[in-house]
């Protein structure tokens, strides 16, 4: 077996999880008949152990599992034997771009709710420049990958049979990573993405009631398949059918009250702005 810790391995553990809650069996009981240490199964769980794909069939044959599931299963080991070399090689923080982005490849129909900032697939090559160097997790060696990633990112847009909807809050398109030059081309850009015929951009204006739920953070739906959350240490994907459902139903309550007219996006990006504090990055950001 060989350690690693990524979105794709935590993917994998909970998915292994799950199965094993399903049939009510115990870890303990998973390593003895499939032959391996009750721990390993538990780092495994977690996402911080990869095994191998003879340990992986082993644990798939205990948990009886059908021949889609097991190769779905397989197929994330892969991926996230993958994920971790290119980790190795790249480091964590162009590790989860990449993550990102081929999640990205492999959904038809994104959802993005931004309180914060204006999504990476809607950014400027500069504002996802100053963006990215105020990203904790985003080490200065990194930064040029991550500009290129960045652009090839952006491709999915265009790509017939796709449908991408993008709700921002006001506030995310008030805070601005950098100049006041950022402004005007990033209006620019929201204007041309929005004529896309797959891309829908809304914003939510701060004049707007909150009545039951308060947006703590943005999040992204890919397909119904998983809810992608950025935190300041990487990211955190969660797969439950409620859980998926439940980030739906807000970001469909927020639809309700948005505006779709991108003129009023240009104006919110290009008025003046208020100068804002230093804010120290959180420990263990990544800054190598």
């Amino acid at each position: 077996m060989s350690p690693a810790r990524s979105v794709l391995a935590e993917e994998l553990g909970r998915r292994l999880r799950r199965h094993r809650l399903d049939l009510g069996l115990s870890g303990l009981e998973v390593a003895a008949r499939a032959g391996v240490t009750q721990p390993s199964v538990s780092k495994i769980e977690r996402g911080m152990m990869l095994p191998s794909a003879e340990v992986l069939d082993r644990v798939l044959g205990v948990l009886g599992l059908g021949d889609e599931h097991r190769t779905d299963l397989r197929d994330l080991l892969t991926r996230a034997v993958d994920d971790a070399a290119d980790r190795r090689r790249h480091g964590r923080g162009l590790a989860l771009l990449d993550a990102i982005a081929e999640r990205e490849r492999n959904t038809t129909a994104l959802r993005s709710f931004s309180t914060s900032m204006i999504p990476p697939l809607l950014q400027t090559a500069d504002y996802a420049r100053y963006a990215a160097r105020l990203t904790p997790w985003m080490s200065e060696r990194e930064l040029g990958r991550a500009s290129a990633l960045h652009l090839e990112r952006q491709g999915v847009l265009f790509e017939q049979g796709r449908s991408f909807e993008f709700l921002l809050t006001e506030s995310a398109l008030r805070l601005c990573p950098g100049p006041s030059t950022l402004a005007a081309t990033q209006a620019d850009r929201l204007r041309v993405l929005s004529a896309l015929p797959g891309v829908r951009i809304g914003i939510v204006p701060d004049s707007a009631a909150v009545t039951e739920v308060f947006p703590l953070y943005g999040f992204t739906l890919h397909d119904d398949a998983a809810v992608a959350v950025e935190t300041f240490t990487g990211e955190l994907l969660l797969s439950r059918a409620d859980e998926i459902a439940a980030h739906a139903a807000v970001l469909d309550g927020y639809a309700t009250v948005a505006d779709y007219d991108l003129e009023t996006a240009a104006g919110l990006l290009t008025s003046e702005r208020r100068p804002v504090a230093s804010i120290p990055a959180p420990a263990g950001a990544g800054t190598g």
